[in-house]
């Protein structure tokens, strides 16, 4: 229920925003909130998936914002950023990365005493043979 009341008020504000332009197809305004909804449910959010998905039109030569250029903006905008941050960091950050998530999972919550972490991080990296 509380997901479903965010896209209300996501496409609300949406539609208020856009209201002036014509460049938008109804389904792409209610896919972007529907996305952004669930990932985050942050309106600010919604309107910057909006604005990077105006971006991809125009560099394809589109006069309109289309479903498939609201998906390739959460993509952009979600999935990208998160995925290069661990794909381009370095062993030793990749390796406390994983000990972190180690930290949550051993705890069941999202939240951590640092000293828990460098002991995981500190047995990660002799198990590997990073550190000896």
């Amino acid at each position: 229920k509380q997901w479903y009341q965010r896209r209300v008020a996501i496409t609300a504000g949406i539609n208020s925003r856009l209201e002036s332009t014509s460049s938008f197809y109804p389904e792409a305004c209610m896919l972007a909130a529907r996305k952004v909804a669930a990932a985050s449910g942050d309106a600010r959010r919604a309107l910057d998936v909006c604005r990077h998905a105006i971006e991809i039109a125009d560099s394809e030569g589109s006069d309109f914002v289309t479903s498939s250029h609201i998906s390739k903006s959460v993509t952009d905008l979600y999935q990208c950023t998160k995925s290069k941050a661990v794909i381009n960091g370095t062993l030793l950050e990749r390796m406390l990365l994983k000990s972190l998530l180690a930290v949550f999972r051993r705890q069941g919550v999202e939240e951590a005493v640092l000293n828990e972490v460098y002991e995981t991080f500190s047995s990660l990296c002799k198990f590997q043979g990073t550190l000896k």
